[in-house]
């Protein structure tokens, strides 16, 4: 059983994503049904726009779908774009706006390796 009902944001703030966008993604999530987001310190690999990965989520027992990143998110109407989508409920709810599909990645952004511990 895949139904869908939530879906987890992934912010990589070190993408170039302004605190004052970072607050409009926390409160779009937070007013959508079923939003999660993750913040990341690390950079995307894409600097200078924001950079946001997107996963389909089920509430009930927490199985996350394959992440669509986006960006980067350079204009406004494509940040806004997001912003809407999310608030209605994302992957869960609606297909991807129009406005974004040209920003869809192909390949994940290299994020930071996690370090290695010792034990």
């Amino acid at each position: 059983m895949t139904e869908w009902d939530g879906y987890v944001a992934i912010a990589a703030t070190g993408s170039g994503l302004a605190p004052e966008f970072y607050s409009r993604l926390r409160e779009a999530v937070r007013h959508s049904a079923g939003g999660v987001l993750v913040r990341l310190q690390e950079p995307s690999g894409r600097p200078g726009a924001p950079v946001i990965g997107v996963q389909p989520m089920r509430r009930r027992d927490g199985a996350v779908g394959p992440t669509l990143w986006l960006g980067p998110l350079r204009q406004e109407r494509e940040r806004e774009s997001l912003l809407r989508w999310l608030t209605t409920g994302g992957p869960a709810a609606t297909a991807l706006p129009t406005a974004l599909h040209g920003r869809i990645l192909l390949a994940p952004p290299v994020l930071a390796v996690p370090r290695q511990t010792m034990n």
